[in-house]
């Protein structure tokens, strides 16, 4: 499961970078639970949070330099 806490972050960078591997290659929601039953699908939704709120801080750095 992706885990909130702040020990763990970068585990959880790795293990979302993966999920959004897999749906990037057209893996379904079902497919990556199939695949692997430790994951839920309110994991693999925060792992899109997880990017968007990445791609945001992102833009934000750029913007304010």
């Amino acid at each position: 499961m992706v885990s909130t806490n702040q020990e763990s972050s970068r585990f959880q960078a790795k293990e979302c970078q993966d999920v959004l591997g897999w749906l990037a290659t057209g893996m379904s929601v079902a497919e990556i639970i199939d695949d692997f039953p430790e994951l839920t699908e309110t994991d693999i939704r925060a792992c899109l949070e997880f990017a968007a709120d990445r791609d945001h801080r992102l833009v934000a750095l750029v913007s304010n330099t």
